[in-house]
């Protein structure tokens, strides 16, 4: 079952990366369906033997050049003692990438994730993990345009830029740690997430300037999701929050998904296992950036280890003169397996 899983994961995520070779800035909507980009802690925290995750959004068509970005994970256990299979360690890979605007801006990253999970208890965990990674970026300046080639009737682009750049890409090395708290109880239906992560250690160096020597901020990011099955009811509740600061920039996301759960439910208790264990889901939810963006969700859920979900953002900020409201389209696909040896459990339970 776990080869087979795998498979149709590697299938489905082909497809969506073959997408969008036709067809930000490194931060998405979705972001509970990101979690190994916002902590390193979240590294094989899943009721599963593995998470494929495929990310992708297409921002700001409507004013500029589009902010493409494209994200995959994948995350696995690691037991130490498969036997009793108490406290494990997570490990993930993940890649990025993300182009912006004329001169082609292209940011290339690798991230590798390790996690130590510690089980407090039958309803309580805690884990720490450590992100190791290297990005490498590039521009073209061939399509800049810039003041000294105005030739004072219009633009012409013999004359010489006089820009000192000389770097037209540059590779450098980052760290971030993470910490994760996870609850889950099987009594009240609840399970919930909160964790905190804190990005580029180094201070790498930022800049295609070698006379300029800017650095990476740090980036500090805190985040909660709850999941709350209403009792005796096929509903349940995903509110969701993520804080993200760096330098002088803050960022605020807060809203809920709304899932109704398809499919026949059964009142066979497996150990661990939380809910009732159901066919499919459909969710719609809405979200609100604040300054920025309300964003609206949803997602369809099949055989409990596949979801495909789609945002968009309705631009609310003083853009929306420019945007005529028109922000990104999102997508996102998380695929997790089980082998026959797993808790079964469905796909929230990460």
């Amino acid at each position: 079952m776990f080869k087979q899983n795998l498979k149709y994961c590697l299938i489905v995520s082909a497809f969506l990366i073959s997408t969008k070779s036709k067809a930000q800035d490194i931060h998405f909507s979705q972001f509970y369906e990101s979690p190994l980009l916002l902590n390193p802690a979240a590294a094989g925290a899943i009721n599963s033997d593995f998470r494929f995750v495929v990310n992708y959004k297409n921002q700001w068509k409507s004013v500029i050049n589009p902010f493409k970005t494209i994200a995959l994970a994948f995350d696995t256990k690691i037991y130490l003692n498969k036997k009793k299979k108490g406290n494990y360690f997570g490990l993930g890979a993940s890649v990025f990438n993300d182009k912006v605007g004329v001169a082609k801006f292209t940011t290339n990253q690798l991230n590798i994730d390790l996690a130590y999970h510690l089980l407090i208890n039958r309803h309580n965990s805690i884990s720490a993990g450590v992100k190791t990674g290297f990005f490498e970026r590039h521009i073209d300046p061939t399509g800049l345009k810039w003041d000294s080639q105005y030739n004072g009737k219009g633009y012409d682009a013999s004359l010489p830029t006089r820009e000192n750049m000389v770097l037209q890409s540059y590779g450098k090395f980052d760290l971030g740690v993470g910490l994760l708290y996870f609850y889950s109880n099987s009594a009240n239906g609840v399970k919930m997430q909160l964790g905190g992560s804190m990005a580029h250690l180094t201070k790498p160096k930022n800049s295609f300037y070698l006379l300029k020597d800017p650095v990476l901020n740090y980036k500090y990011t805190g985040h909660f999701n709850l999941h709350y099955k209403i009792p005796d009811q096929n509903f349940v509740l995903n509110p969701a929050v993520i804080y993200v600061k760096q330098g002088g920039h803050n960022e605020i996301v807060a809203g809920s998904n709304f899932k109704f759960l398809l499919g026949q439910e059964t009142r066979e208790k497996v150990i661990l296992n939380t809910f009732s264990l159901i066919s499919s889901s459909i969710q719609f939810g809405a979200f609100y950036r604040v300054k920025d963006a309300i964003i609206f969700t949803s997602a369809i859920e099949w055989k409990k280890n596949m979801s495909f979900g789609v945002s968009y953002d309705l631009n609310v900020s003083k853009l929306n003169v420019a945007s005529k409201y028109r922000g990104g389209l999102e997508f996102s696909f998380v695929c997790t397996g089980l082998s026959n040896s797993s808790i079964k459990g469905n796909r929230n339970d990460r």
